[in-house]
């Protein structure tokens, strides 16, 4: 027998987010790696959500490298663990970047849902999807909460030799930093 009792609690979020000016963009890691590196150069200041930590810590690793004079703030479930201060990042954003000042902001899936930036710090919003689903990729896109372009990079699948993930970073952070030289 079916049940004549029906519940139903509608709720309505009436937050419109702004129209972004977005750009798709897809290509190698190297090319991604290229225009960051260009933008930063020009003095950008860059929000960059990632869906992977992995991934944030391979791009922090190059750009100290390449770019040793850019301030980077990077929030991931490692940093929170290993720098204490970065709790307050999750409490009072806004204070929080405003006072450390970086030239770029790489944001782990671990901000998804906590951290709201509506400072103006940043000149552009830059994503490098690979994984998770849309929902998480807008999401994370969102976070800054400010109407400033977007560049939202798709990677091209390629094999480069082994299912390792160790091994498939360490093949694309040698085919970027090829693809930089060149």
């Amino acid at each position: 027998a079916w049940s004549t009792t029906v519940s139903l609690i509608l709720y309505k979020n009436n937050y419109h987010a702004s129209k972004w000016d977005t750009a798709g963009c897809s290509g190698s890691i190297g090319g991604f790696l290229a225009a960051l590196f260009e933008a930063l150069g020009a003095g950008k200041r860059i929000f960059l959500p990632t869906t992977s930590q992995r991934f944030g810590e391979v791009l922090e690793r190059i750009l100290a490298r390449e770019l040793p004079d850019k301030k980077i703030v990077r929030l991931d479930r490692k940093t929170i663990e290993e720098d204490k201060t970065l709790h307050q990042l999750m409490q009072a954003p806004d204070t929080f970047l405003a006072d450390r000042n970086p030239d770029l902001f790489i944001l782990s899936p671990t901000g998804e849902s906590g951290v709201s930036v509506w400072a103006s710090l940043f000149n552009e919003c830059w994503a490098y999807i690979q994984n998770l689903g849309t929902r998480a990729h807008v999401q994370m896109l969102e976070r800054y909460r400010l109407d400033v372009p977007r560049r939202i990079f798709c990677g091209e699948f390629m094999d480069i030799g082994s299912p390792n993930p160790k091994v498939l970073l360490a093949n694309a952070e040698k085919s970027a930093l090829a693809t930089l030289k060149a």
